[in-house]
């Protein structure tokens, strides 16, 4: 190419002498030549030039880019980076590291994985948000939402909910209490109506324990065991039986509908707080970012400010355990009557199997019964060892009746195969 005669750049329209390596022709079908300064500033420009004459569409090569900037040129070096990375991103399944600075780049087959390349945290190569365990994608942002309306108002709310349901328990043992008293009263005054007759003079209590009909109020018809009494001389016949006064007590009041701690007492087997390392009874705080970080409530509300664990994990609020304790119910089991009535909270056995989902339970206060739905109760289970128990029992229970069942099926195919079939 002959660049050596003086020449007007067509950009810049300034007079250029090529001798000294100013002018540069582009290696286009029509070879079209600018001066060096004005396609420095254009190949900085944009990420893929094209040749800066109008209506051509050729598109700079790297050895274009060598010839106007130099060979060792950091937009040379940025030119072939991205190449590199535009040939990348025609692939399929391509995921880019979220980090601005970071050029890695990886194929994904399947589902979302947790990957970290640089310092940047651990992200998600499905939504290339903070890794996130337990929970898909979709569920993050509204955990997000979730999780600040805790932090921002909940929180205060449910501990101010806590004292009240203190209370609310309390009252609730001093009936369950009062009711029980109440009960043994009216079996003695029972046992009492059925055993004993009253002295006709004083009406003191007399039981007959022995011997025949003739009474001395106060001690045996033929002395000896002298106790209170009138002394007065009856037969036992003649008599009036016991009558049943029952005492008559207040008893407290309660409002159970304003009172619904959520997720009070509740276990959580198999999961221990990261914290204090204490049984969860309660809410479970899990962190969605950590594989494995947990908090009780009271730990929550101490470490909401510690720095002991990233300030911006999001957490997980569980009001339910992971395993439904009801769907184990072996009869003989103790169990908290959860029905919002007036007994709830209540302790209670399991009595009898009304139907797959009905049972007949026995109140512990006062041995009344009643019959509730498999929903309407809890599991009462004072630890977590206890719970894991029945958990192991529940899984340990399935298996023996599939294997019931596959003995069954095995045995009626068998039965079958031994039977000659006679097709009419």
């Amino acid at each position: 190419r002959d660049v050596t005669q003086p020449w007007v750049c067509p950009i810049c329209f300034e007079a250029v002498d090529g001798d000294n390596g100013d002018v540069v022709s582009i290696a286009c079908a029509d070879e079209h030549r600018f001066c060096r300064l004005c396609l420095l500033q254009h190949v900085d420009s944009q990420p893929f030039p094209r040749c800066p004459a109008v209506r051509c569409a050729y598109e700079l090569s790297e050895q274009d880019l060598i010839v106007i900037c130099g060979a060792g040129s950091q937009r040379v070096e940025r030119f072939r980076e991205d190449l590199l990375t535009k040939a990348v991103d025609q692939l399929s399944e391509v995921v880019r590291c979220p980090n601005p600075d970071c050029s890695c780049a990886l194929t994904v087959d399947g589902g979302r994985q947790r990957w970290q390349c640089c310092e940047w945290p651990a992200w998600c190569t499905k939504c290339r948000q903070p890794y996130h365990y337990k929970v898909e994608c979709e569920a993050v942002e509204g955990l997000c939402k979730r999780w600040l309306q805790w932090v921002s108002t909940d929180r205060s709310t449910y501990h101010q909910e806590e004292v009240q349901h203190s209370r609310f328990e309390t009252q609730r043992i001093a009936l369950e209490e009062a009711l029980s008293r109440h009960a043994e009263l009216q079996r003695d005054e029972e046992w009492k109506r059925a055993n004993c007759r009253e002295c006709p003079r004083c009406q003191r209590v007399v039981e007959k324990l022995e011997g025949c009909d003739q009474m001395i109020c106060g001690q045996d018809a033929h002395g000896g065991n002298r106790q209170n009494g009138c002394g007065h001389h009856f037969s036992w016949n003649e008599a009036r039986a016991y009558r049943v006064a029952p005492e008559s007590r207040p008893l407290p009041q309660l409002n159970v509908e304003e009172v619904r701690l959520r997720g009070a007492n509740l276990r959580h087997p198999f999961t221990h707080c990261s914290s204090c390392e204490q049984d969860i009874v309660g809410p479970r705080f899990r962190c969605i970012h950590c594989p494995d970080y947990n908090l009780c409530v009271t730990c929550e509300r101490e470490c909401a400010t510690c720095a002991t664990h990233p300030l911006n994990h999001v957490f997980e609020i569980l009001f339910k355990a992971d395993y439904d304790l009801r769907a184990h119910l072996p009869l003989g089991s103790h169990v908290l009557i959860a029905d919002h009535s007036e007994r709830h909270g209540f302790e209670a056995i399991l009595e009898h199997e009304i139907c797959q989902d009905v049972f007949q339970v026995r109140l512990l206060s006062d041995n009344s019964e009643r019959q509730l739905h498999r929903s309407a109760v809890q599991v009462k289970l004072e630890t977590s060892k206890a719970v894991e128990a029945h958990v192991k029992a529940h899984v340990a229970a399935q298996v023996a009746e599939a294997q019931q069942v596959a003995a069954k099926r095995q045995q009626a195919v068998s039965q079958m195969r031994g039977t000659d079939c006679v097709v009419g």
